[in-house]
């Protein structure tokens, strides 16, 4: 019955637009409906907004996280240096990469629940720095007895690294930190058996810490039993 007075209600309203023009417009009953509707969607659109958005700057790249909606199947990431790009599908933490560094970039998130998409978050502004560290790449970790060792790509000019680490996934910046580590290898020891634990690295100069590597998860050594 509600889908059949949508559809009434919109025929109504394209017949009044087109046949009568804005001089004489909808009938006023079947107006105020259709500004129901309108508003009902427009309400809709105004509670599933992503919250808590922010961005961490690197060189060449942003790295943008927000909190989940609740129902959303997807975001959408409306950014740009000179005009406004999209990227549909995204997911939190979203690396974006291919920036002009020292230029501003803004951005704004919006979630989409089912067919509807929100209204974008409000847009922000941040500015990827050319003095920062490349983020490293090729992280990758070999299980031992009660410890992992994590090997990763070298970043030209940096003076360490930092490896963050957790028992659960989601690693960030605010996760358990072990700083100034030299070399591209580290063995993380005194970790409990047959537990995964997650890893990102980041890399660290004069200027400032890279942003984060992409995250791996890797589980120590299983107990032996014998049979």
């Amino acid at each position: 019955m509600k889908k059949m007075l949508f559809i009434l209600l919109v025929v109504a309203y394209c017949y009044g637009v087109g046949n009568a023009g804005l001089q004489f417009g909808m009938p006023s009953a079947v107006k105020k409906q259709v500004e129901k509707l309108d508003q009902n969607i427009a309400d809709k659109k105004a509670k599933i907004v992503p919250s808590s958005v922010s961005a961490i700057a690197g060189n060449g790249a942003v790295e943008i996280t927000w909190s989940p909606v609740s129902g959303a199947t997807s975001y959408n990431l409306y950014w740009g240096q000179s005009s406004t790009q999209k990227v549909a599908g995204v997911t939190s933490p979203y690396l974006l990469t291919g920036l002009i560094n020292d230029t501003v970039c803004h951005y704004s998130i919006a979630a989409v629940v089912g067919k509807l998409e929100s209204d974008q978050t409000v847009s922000a502004t941040i500015l990827p720095d050319s003095a920062l560290p490349l983020r490293p790449g090729g992280l990758s970790g070999a299980h031992g007895n009660m410890q992992i060792a994590l090997t990763w790509n070298a970043v030209p000019g940096v003076s360490s690294y930092d490896v963050y680490w957790s028992a659960t996934c989601g690693i960030n910046k605010s996760s358990n930190k072990i700083s100034g580590v030299s070399g591209t290898a580290y063995t993380h020891t005194g970790l409990s058996v047959g537990t995964k634990y997650y890893y990102r690295i980041s890399a660290v100069n004069g200027s400032g810490e890279s942003l984060l590597s992409d995250e791996i998860g890797v589980f120590t050594n299983r107990p032996f039993s014998a049979h």
